[in-house]
């Protein structure tokens, strides 16, 4: 003989405090992508367990498959649109963040950290101390450009047309600047250290006290470029200086062997260890 066990109903107050539970747990499952998945997981298989547990048979089994797979298509659904809507926002971020950056004549002291401005207007702006550490840049047209004292550490600017800017002070570190061109931009104290110029274009260059140290140069275009006081320490400069100033450059360790260079080019350079010049053997 079986015995019903009668229950009362919740309160106002018990069903007021679900239905906030309720409303949290789903803001939490809105704004985590990875939290619909863990939550259609455990469900499969706590739905699983408890009936083949309470069913036992081929028919219980049937019906757990089927709540399973409905779990899953659920659970799938809710993680692709939650993705669905994050991608969504940061498109329509990044286009207000172009907009904002092709319209604003100034642009100084702007943390644009690790933001992928390829294509964005960026011609003449003023950037002085600006942070563009690891952005990415290529391509990028930034003619006439200010960049004075800008932090562009690790950034890739291969391609980037930087003709005529102002890099005055500017740190390029770990820097990729293959195929750029910086052709009559100004670089003074500015910092190429580790720096990738593989193939650049750098035509009257002014780069007085500029450090390039450790920086692959090969094949890049330094004609009638202004190296005064500059540091090519230890660079792989395979490059081509015909008609530079190479007055007071430290070229101490620099890999000179494949560079074209004019007689005499070196008498003024300075260094603390021997740089390997063209007539030696590799």
């Amino acid at each position: 003989m079986v015995r019903s066990v009668g229950r009362s109903g919740p309160c106002p107050q018990q069903r007021e405090t679900a239905r906030m539970r309720l409303r949290s747990t789903v803001e939490q499952v809105r704004s985590n992508p990875f939290l619909p998945v863990a939550i259609g997981s455990a469900a499969l298989a706590l739905s699983g367990v408890a009936i083949i547990a309470l069913w036992g048979s081929a028919t219980g089994a049937a019906i757990g498959t089927a709540i399973l797979s409905g779990a899953i298509i659920a659970a799938v659904f809710s993680w692709a649109e939650n993705r669905a809507d994050v991608r969504r926002a940061e498109r329509e971020e990044a286009i207000a963040l172009r907009l904002q950056l092709s319209m604003s004549p100034s642009l100084r002291g702007v943390d644009l950290t690790g933001r992928d401005l390829r294509g964005v207007y960026l011609v003449g702006k003023d950037l002085t101390d600006a942070n563009l550490v690891d952005t990415d840049l290529t391509g990028t047209d930034l003619r006439g450009v200010v960049l004075v004292r800008a932090l562009v550490a690790g950034a890739r600017l291969d391609g980037a047309r930087l003709i005529g800017a102002d890099l005055t002070g500017a740190n390029f570190s770990q820097s990729s600047l293959i195929g750029a061109n910086l052709e009559s931009a100004t670089a003074t104290d500015a910092v190429f250290e580790d720096a990738k110029l593989v193939g650049a274009l750098l035509p009257r260059l002014v780069a007085p006290r500029a450090t390039f140290r450790r920086a692959i140069l090969t094949a890049s275009d330094f004609r009638s470029a202004t190296l005064t006081g500059a540091s090519l320490r230890s660079a792989q400069a395979g490059a081509d200086f015909r008609s530079a100033d190479l007055t007071d450059t430290d070229i101490s360790n620099t890999d000179l062997r494949f560079a074209q260079l004019d007689p005499g080019a070196l008498d003024s350079a300075r260094h603390t260890r021997p740089p390997h010049l063209p007539d030696e053997s590799p």
